[in-house]
């Protein structure tokens, strides 16, 4: 969970290993984490993977 009033630095080396173009999305889920195991909430943000120069 983050703070909503937050900045948080995530590190990538703690995912998968990603394709080109992989889309990742932030949702809004309840403080007690998903029902479900899965997304629930609003999508609040998304974009895809680049390759850094």
């Amino acid at each position: 969970m983050i703070d909503q009033a937050r900045t948080v630095r995530l590190n990538v080396g703690n995912l998968p290993q990603t394709g080109p173009n992989q889309l990742f999305e932030i949702t809004l889920e309840p403080a007690t984490g998903s029902p479900t195991g899965r997304p629930t909430g609003p999508v609040l943000m998304k974009g895809t993977t680049s390759t850094a120069l």
